[in-house]
């Protein structure tokens, strides 16, 4: 089974192999993937357009209902859309979460993947001293 990116991201496989087939994991590429994914992490934690504190540094204050108008409809558009403010930022940071437990799940994998091998070398090289 090979997998190639065609440099438009989010790619996969056509066809996940079946039990009796091999599959081969470079934990180097593994590796890189968790490299690739913690820069857009640290990208996103940032103060870059689009991060989360660039969202949370937004003023909301603008939208009172001294703006919208002293009346019960004014009141509930600004509770609607702090509620909205509220929800997304709160959203984006779970997101962040789960994307960073993403990132050390692949590199965990990468480490298990690298330590089998090594034992399966070792085991093999102690297999053929004998």
């Amino acid at each position: 089974m090979s997998y190639k990116d065609d440099d438009g991201g989010g790619g996969a496989p056509r066809q996940l192999p079946g039990a009796n087939k091999e599959i081969r994991v470079d934990p180097d590429v593994l590796k890189d993937v968790a490299k690739a994914m913690q820069k857009d992490l640290d990208d996103l934690n940032s103060w870059t357009p689009g991060s989360l504190n660039d969202f949370y540094d937004g003023d909301v204050s603008w939208l009172t209902q001294d703006e919208l108008g002293n009346y019960p409809e004014g009141g509930g558009i600004t509770q609607s859309a702090q509620a909205a403010y509220n929800s997304i930022g709160g959203t984006y940071g779970d997101f962040l979460t789960a994307y960073d437990a993403v990132i050390k799940a692949v590199n965990k994998s990468a480490g298990n993947h690298k330590d089998a091998e090594d034992a399966n070398k070792k085991a093999a090289r102690q297999a053929g001293e004998y």
